[in-house]
């Protein structure tokens, strides 16, 4: 017989568990080195590695069994839950792209979000606040699609979401495009000193707050921050961006670092590391 444990298995869709198999003479002693042959009743929600990783695909149920030698094991119940809402500090701003040389055809502001989780994260309706280019102490908003919950917006586990000034940025495709909105410069953010706040159904996720001159952020900035302002002395190319790639102390002075070399601006890539 083949003995497959757990026997039932609840997950979020994008999340993984380990099952393991075991097989067993008629006298109920343990046979050793055996290859197991793992097969699922639907890939589309429940996929199978050869090693007997179950992965969640999509919301709903489905069985899992582990087969050697013409014995199958009994199936694993496998029940796979929506993705969750992302809560506070689980998706973070990982990079931003605030100042760029105009010449540069790859050229556009970028929020880059990191998912720190194992599992895929609902970000619809997420809120992006922000600090326009230029003098003035508005705050402007883009909404990424879909109401809050409604699943229509997810970051994989690990994954990064990039919403641009464009449908690109340096070779990369948004997943947002978000220069339609805040019309007529759409998602430009403020190339020396400002802030970036991330919400979800009034709830702040993550923040940064910067300042690349000698001029202090306006008061009502300093709050979509964490910890300490990240100071920079600013250039043609002010791309902020935590290293090493995903640090979160909740200080934004510790975790960023200003990088003004185009070559190492990395949208949905692992940033460099930058004393």
């Amino acid at each position: 017989r083949i003995e497959v444990t757990p026997a039932s298995v609840t997950i979020a869709a994008g999340e993984t568990r380990q099952l393991t198999a075991r097989a067993f003479a008629s006298n109920n002693v343990e046979i050793p080195g055996v290859a197991f042959v793992w097969t699922t009743s639907n890939q589309n929600v429940v996929s199978v590695s050869g090693s007997g990783v179950a992965t969640g695909v999509t919301e709903g149920k489905a069985e899992v069994i582990a087969s050697a030698g013409g014995v199958i094991s009994s199936p694993v119940s496998i029940v796979v839950l929506p993705p969750p809402i992302a809560g506070i500090g689980q998706v973070i701003i990982n990079e931003a792209l605030v100042a760029v040389d105009s010449g540069n055809t790859q050229a556009r502001d970028f929020v880059e979000l990191y998912n720190q989780t194992s599992g895929t994260l609902d970000i619809s309706g997420l809120l992006v606040s922000f600090r326009q280019s230029g003098a003035s102490n508005t705050v402007l908003t883009v909404s990424l699609p879909g109401a809050v919950g409604s699943r229509t917006s997810l970051i994989g586990p690990q994954g990064y979401f990039l919403i641009a000034n464009g449908t690109q940025a340096y070779g990369t495709t948004a997943d947002f495009d978000a220069s339609s909105t805040n019309p007529p410069n759409g998602f430009n953010l403020n190339n020396t000193t400002g802030g970036i706040k991330l919400e979800i159904g009034g709830a702040k996720l993550d923040g940064l707050t910067y300042q690349g001159s000698s001029t202090a952020p306006p008061s009502i900035f300093l709050s979509f921050g964490e910890g300490a302002v990240l100071t920079f002395t600013g250039g043609t190319t002010n791309d902020l961006l935590r290293t090493p790639n995903g640090t979160d102390t909740n200080s934004n002075a510790n975790d960023f670092r200003r990088n003004g070399t185009t070559a190492s601006i990395t949208p949905k890539r692992v940033n460099p590391t930058l004393p």
